[in-house]
């Protein structure tokens, strides 16, 4: 008989997901951190990135070593402490979310990976005018959504000592992810929801904010997940 407790989550990367994503998924975007990098170092003397649902603090590290100033939040708990862990210390990440984003004054550029603003509840709008106002002349945003075309499906996959099966299924506007989590500590359930956006609209509240956009197929040479778009706006 089966007697791991299962724990349903409302809060979303709990401790046992938030460290298998960073065990199998961190990388995701790696072959875009140069491309980003070089993006946001031309765009200012002295480049300062925001970098909104940073998880383990990956890109965010990229970036220090390449010479640009960085801090991050993420509204996970566990996801900012293994960032701490990787040296982000003191106030280089810290939990909050991108409904309340605040960017420290220096901030020349934002990005928010892996469709961090298309989460319920809806943060896109309020994320970009927040990063509207602060950003100065030439600054520069870039995040990713999941679209109309997004698929649903089902995923199951393992690693070391865990088990990770997801299932995605769309209902109307919204993406629905069931996400069961199993390892030797237990097992648990997230429920994570999401918006899906025409890149026209996404397209649309960004200049309708006073940037200019434009939409991306790819973060440089790397492709986005099927369904997906990104954004790149740019502060007049």
């Amino acid at each position: 008989m089966n007697t791991m407790r299962i724990r349903p989550r409302q809060q979303i990367y709990g401790a046992l997901l938030a460290r298998i994503h960073a065990e199998a998924f961190a990388d995701r975007f790696a072959p875009a951190w140069p491309w980003l990098a070089a993006q946001i170092g031309e765009a200012s003397a002295r480049p300062c990135l925001f970098d909104i649902g940073c998880g383990d603090g990956r890109w965010l590290a990229h970036a220090i070593e390449t010479g640009i100033e960085g801090e991050g939040i993420d509204i996970s708990e566990e996801f900012v402490r293994l960032a701490q862990a990787r040296g982000l210390r003191g106030l280089r990440v810290r939990h909050d979310s991108a409904q309340h984003v605040a960017p420290p004054p220096q901030t020349t550029a934002a990005t928010a990976l892996g469709e961090v603003l298309a989460y319920k509840p809806a943060s896109l709008a309020p994320a970009i005018r927040r990063l509207a106002r602060a950003l100065p002349p030439g600054g520069l945003i870039f995040f990713d959504l999941p679209g109309p075309d997004t698929p649903e499906g089902d995923d199951d996959r393992g690693g070391k000592g865990w088990r990770l099966s997801v299932r995605a299924r769309k209902s109307g506007r919204d993406l629905l992810r069931k996400i069961q989590v199993e390892t030797a500590r237990g097992r648990e359930i997230e429920l994570h929801e999401l918006r899906l956006f025409a890149p026209e609209e996404a397209l649309e509240i960004v200049e309708g904010l006073g940037l200019a956009g434009e939409i991306l197929e790819s973060y440089g040479p790397c492709p986005l997940a099927p369904g997906r778009f990104a954004i790149r706006a740019v502060k007049p």
